[in-house]
């Protein structure tokens, strides 16, 4: 690929763009022990995963309906 295709590298992100930076200070590297660092958080997480899971349960059963009605 030529370098006028290229999208422009940011001097701020050594790897490029639409490249994922390695892990930043803060952030938990896989296996790391992060059981009960924040209760919160965690609580709002299981929350915010069990509405997302029913939504999609939801959109599931209604798409089987509408093909099983409306289908050949």
């Amino acid at each position: 690929m030529s370098d006028h295709h290229r999208p422009p590298q940011d001097p701020a992100h050594p790897h490029g763009a639409g490249h994922s930076a390695p892990h930043s200070e803060g952030t938990h590297p896989e296996g790391a022990d992060t059981e009960g660092a924040d209760p919160e958080g965690a609580a709002r997480f299981r929350r915010t995963l069990a509405r997302v899971m029913s939504m999609q349960v939801a959109a599931l059963v209604a798409l089987w309906w509408l093909q099983a009605r409306y289908g050949n």
